[in-house]
């Protein structure tokens, strides 16, 4: 008889893949491309250094905040470093990885 597939463990690098979700389906919506494209475009520089912004971070979570996903005010520019570092010093996907594990 086959035996059953090892149940998959998310790794670092699939962990946007087991966001909320509700999380998950606002980040993959084209509001928010829309959104995020429009505040990138206006706010093209990091809000915390001054560099070319790479990333749009919502201020209040998305996970716990979704109400506030498409709010301007909940929304900043920022590089790749003051990203990780908006995140506690790790990177987008260790800080869901993080944020499972307190739950």
């Amino acid at each position: 008889m086959p035996t059953r597939p090892a149940k998959h463990q998310p790794g670092p690098r699939c962990a946007k893949k087991h966001l909320p979700t509700q999380a998950r389906r606002i980040r993959s919506s084209s509001r928010w491309n829309v959104v995020r494209d429009l505040y990138r475009g206006k706010n093209p520089l990091c809000e915390k250094c001054g560099k070319f912004a790479k990333h749009v971070h919502h201020v209040l979570p998305l996970e716990t905040h979704p109400h506030l996903a498409f709010h301007l005010e909940n929304l900043m520019s920022l590089c790749e470093p003051c990203h990780v570092l908006e995140h506690g010093g790790h990177t987008v996907e260790q800080a869901i990885d993080d944020m499972r594990e307190t739950r």
